[in-house]
């Protein structure tokens, strides 16, 4: 959720969304050179294609929809349209935002309860404590009452399944049916490509609200 940010903050939230861009033109331009790039072959492959029967690739970025870049592979079969969302992992920074709209826009798509908005307007700065905080700027959630805790933890979890199939793959026609994480380090960069329902499944296992 888009929160209030000090200003460093808005330049670290900078500096990275414009690693994620250059990170989604690289993968892009990999697949449009599926011919000569050895990664793309080995992705084609993982996705169930044959390079022989492959007569043409072109990837390309839909603005502002889950699927980072869509794929369009032509084989002898017929074409499809291939959504992968596409993450970069920073060993050193330990994290990776998966999501970014603003709480209105949650709230109305997953059907949040007022109270539950109200409590999360607090959590993420839109409105300012109401009482002592360790962040003038907002709430951490183990500040809120014990009923308001209990609330959040409930919806988000009575909604984990529809919540975490919206972060990762979103809906419609551009949402997205694979992703691929880039692990950049100093030496050369590891690409990992997962169909969307393993990284799903995954999520759903590991994920919890935490006490932050």
């Amino acid at each position: 959720m888009a929160s209030a940010q000090a200003p460093a903050r808005v330049a670290l939230g900078s500096k990275t969304a414009k690693a994620g861009f250059a990170n989604e033109n690289e993968i892009a331009a990999k697949f449009n050179n599926w011919r000569s790039d050895a990664d793309a072959g080995l992705w084609l492959a993982f996705m169930g294609y044959r390079a022989k029967d492959i007569s043409a690739v072109s990837a390309q970025k839909p603005h502002g929809e889950k699927a980072d870049i869509q794929v369009r592979v032509r084989t002898t079969a017929g074409e499809k349209i291939e959504g992968i969302s596409i993450k970069l992992a920073n060993i050193e920074q330990g994290f990776n935002q998966i999501d970014k709209r603003w709480l209105q826009q949650y709230a109305a798509k997953w059907k949040m309860p007022a109270d539950i908005e109200a409590a999360l307007k607090l959590f993420v700065g839109e409105v300012k404590p109401n009482k002592p905080s360790r962040n003038l700027e907002r709430m951490f959630l183990i500040e809120l009452t014990a009923e308001q805790q209990k609330r959040v933890v409930d919806f988000f979890t009575s909604k984990k399944a529809e919540i975490v199939s919206d972060l990762f793959r979103g809906d419609g026609e551009f949402s997205a049916g694979w992703m691929i994480v880039a692990l950049k380090s100093s030496e050369k960069p590891r690409w990992v490509l997962r169909r969307i329902d393993h990284t799903i499944k995954k999520a759903r296992s590991r994920s919890r609200v935490k006490e932050i």
